[in-house]
């Protein structure tokens, strides 16, 4: 039992890191398309 939930544990954070990432990315997108469609 202790072991599923560690690798729950685990699966979270690596998701949570994805979801960060993501979030960094998330306003470069939105410039480089205001900036592709001022073009």
């Amino acid at each position: 039992k202790s072991k599923k939930k560690l690798r729950l544990i685990i699966n979270y954070k690596r998701f949570n890191e994805i979801i960060k990432k993501n979030y960094y990315l998330l306003p470069f997108i939105i410039k480089f398309r205001e900036i592709l469609y001022e073009v």
